[in-house]
Formats: structure tokens, sequence, C-alpha cells
């Protein structure tokens, strides 16, 4: 019983000492108006095989992503948008339908990746988690987030390694309602421009089949002047 109230008593006192860790994170996609970049993504089974797809990714401040496919040619025209409130499109334009996509499919594969739709989604994690400090070295905290209360995510926990110098997620490994480990997300390559930080590398792996989606990122823009009506369905089914 000693040992325990000692061990949340540090919690506490590291908790204080650092601040909110993830109002930190959260600051990186606040700094900035808007962004785009260009993604080349790699899928890769567990098997070897792989395929390839590019796609642009267009952003404004914290709460609003659209994404255009345009590689392979079969992609082409593929959009998602993500809009606040978890309000989120997918456009086919082999059916030319915009699809609303219901909160119990948030969780299902990205066009065929390792990533979830909602992954694809910014995420706000001070709204959406609470978390205690797990461990800390001269460089990195570790961090345990547990799902707030009345929040929808089909992660219940996720563990965090964030770097101290620009408190930027470096690893996470993400777990299910079940508390099972399901995916693990890497981030390197990690670059500063005009204060904003971001990975030029993420990598998802998928743990229960051994398939992993990597996303190289390039031609990162950055207050390019978007407008707001640019993040809409009109802009979906028009495309680039």
């Amino acid at each position: 019983m000693k040992k325990l109230f000692i061990s949340i008593l540090m919690s506490i006192a590291l908790l204080v000492s650092s601040g909110n860790l993830l109002e930190k994170i959260d600051q990186n996609n606040k700094c900035i108006e808007d962004q785009k970049m260009t993604v080349s993504m790699i899928i890769k089974d567990n098997a070897g095989s792989q395929t390839q797809k590019k796609l642009m990714l267009f952003q404004k401040g914290d709460n609003k992503r659209l994404v255009f496919f345009v590689q392979p040619s079969n992609d082409n025209g593929i959009g998602f948008l993500s809009l606040p409130n978890n309000e989120m499109y997918m456009y086919l334009p082999a059916y030319s339908t915009i699809k609303k996509i219901a909160s119990h499919v948030r969780n299902s594969s990205f066009a065929g990746t390792d990533f979830s739709y909602e992954d694809m989604e910014i995420v706000n994690y001070s709204d959406m988690y609470n978390y205690t400090i797990k461990s800390e070295t001269d460089s990195t905290f570790e961090l345990e987030l547990l799902l707030k209360e009345g929040q929808i995510s089909q992660y219940k926990s996720i563990i965090m390694e964030i770097g101290k110098s620009l408190y930027y997620p470096i690893k996470i490994g993400y777990y299910n309602k079940a508390g099972k480990h399901i995916k693990t997300l890497i981030n390197s390559e990690i670059t500063v421009i005009n204060n904003y930080v971001y990975a030029k590398q993420a990598k998802m792996t998928n743990e229960s089949s051994g398939s992993m989606s990597i996303m190289n990122i390039s031609d990162v823009q950055i207050n390019t002047g978007l407008s707001d009506d640019f993040f809409t369905t009109r802009t979906l089914e028009r495309g680039l």
C-alpha cells in the first residue's frame, strides 16, 4: 500500500511539473492557419508484397482535413473530407457518389491501408483523453492516455512516447476496448518548418496481421490561404 501511495504521488508530481503535455502536443496544429502536402504511401502485407498510392492532403486549422488520391489511376479522384464533430465524407468517382461515413465504421480501413478513417482525422488529444506519465528519460516522456467519458473512439487507451524538445509523438501504441494492442504508429524524420512540426515518415503497423502502411511526406506548404469554403462536399465532388 505504501509503495502504491508513493507511486501515485510521483505520477501527480510529474503531471504538475510538466504542465498539460497533451495541450502542448495539440498546440502544433494551432500554430499555423493551413497546410498542404504530398503523401506517397507504401502498403505491405505480411507476405512482403506491396502496393503504392499517392495522395494530396490539405488541412485548415486543427479540425478540417481534405484528402485526394492521385495515383494509381484507378484510385484517382477518390476523396476524403473530415470536419468538426466527427463528420466525415468519402467521394467515389466511379459511382459519382458522396458517402457520409457513419460513426460505427470509423475504425474501418481507409482505402485499403492500415490507417482507419479515424486515423485520418486531426486528433485533439487533450479534448479526447486524460493521461498519466508512465516513465520519463532525459529526452522523452511515455504517456498513457485513457479515453474520456462521452468521447467516441475505437481506441480506449493509447501508449504514447513524445520528445521533450518538440512535444511531438514519436511512437503511439493503440489499444481497443478489450485492452488489446492492435496497431502501432512510428513517426520518424521529425522536421520543423516555421515552428510547425511534422514527421516526414509515418509507419502504421497492424499488430495482428503484420501488415503495414508507410506514409512519406513531401512538398509541405503552410499558410497558403486555404479558405473554409475549400473544405466542403462541393470540393470533394469537384476534385482537384
